[in-house]
């Protein structure tokens, strides 16, 4: 798996250099964020191994691209062992509905003129007293509200980590 591993992170390293930038959203990307694997023990090589990954996306890319270029990522030789496979959400909510779906979420963007946006774009005006241009990112001019985004950082990443030791 080590051999798939290297391969994903030499596409990240070119998706980061080009291939499958996007003037909006920028380049796509791909990384290992979990791994899991069987073994009998310690000192034993695992039966199973398995990796994760997230893998973002741009607009001009499509579901099927993409799942053909990960497992493109996967040598011939080894096709048969190693098996690729979208994740599912299928857990119960909160009123015991399972509402299976799989885990691919798709990029988008709104036109310039789309009323969201246009709204957006007059909140920006009320709010900083200029037009900024749509599509970009908006950093508050003043210390005190970047002080204030600081904070709900460390305040959303404390969140995360709660979450995550509760699981």
């Amino acid at each position: 798996m080590m051999v798939v591993i290297l391969e994903i992170r030499e596409l990240d390293r070119r998706m980061r250099f080009g291939l499958g930038k996007h003037p909006l959203l920028g380049h796509a990307s791909i990384a290992v964020t979990d791994v899991s694997a069987r073994t009998a023990s310690l000192n034993a090589v695992p039966d199973q191994f398995a990796i994760y990954l997230d893998r973002r996306i741009t607009l001009s890319e499509t579901h099927d691209e993409v799942v053909a270029q990960i497992r493109g990522l996967i040598a011939d030789y080894m096709q048969h062992e190693i098996v690729v496979e979208e994740l599912l959400y299928d857990t119960p909510s909160y009123t015991g509905l399972v509402l299976p779906v799989t885990k691919y979420f798709p990029a988008w963007a709104l036109e310039d003129t789309h009323p969201l946006v246009q709204a957006g774009q007059q909140t920006v005006q009320e709010l900083w007293g200029e037009a900024r241009p749509a599509g970009t990112w908006i950093s508050p001019p003043t210390a005190r509200i970047g002080r204030a985004r600081r904070r709900f950082r460390r305040l959303a990443l404390g969140q995360a980590m709660r979450s995550r030791r509760t699981r």
